[in-house]
């Protein structure tokens, strides 16, 4: 599992998929998408901590989870508007521009 704050090297990606609570449904990211998670981890700022169960970080609830397959391993983060939590329950900011619709561009492209 990723630590807070273990920069992600694209060389090092297997693949990251992208499952919708509300679709119930899971996706594989393309070379376009992943890059961009990639990049956009590396350059977040950690918003807050959250001492709630992981999957009730958000309220109400999460809108995807993403699992990033990197060396071997398996790293899985839930997502809520433009912000992504770790297992550890830290919060990270990944759009520059809080763009409540980062996460949601992403499923639909």
């Amino acid at each position: 599992m990723l630590a807070m704050w273990t920069l992600l090297d694209i060389k090092n990606i297997d693949s990251i998929k992208m499952y919708s609570k509300k679709d119930n449904l899971t996706k594989k990211l393309n070379e376009t998408q992943t890059r961009k998670i990639v990049i956009d981890w590396n350059d977040s700022e950690i918003f807050d901590y959250r001492d709630k169960p992981f999957d009730s970080i958000y309220y109400p609830d999460y809108s995807y989870k993403l699992f990033v397959y990197h060396n071997g391993i398996s790293s899985e983060f839930i997502t809520s508007n433009y912000l992504m939590a770790d297992k550890n329950k830290w919060t990270y900011i990944m759009s520059e521009k809080r763009d409540v619709e980062y996460f949601n561009k992403m499923w639909h492209e």
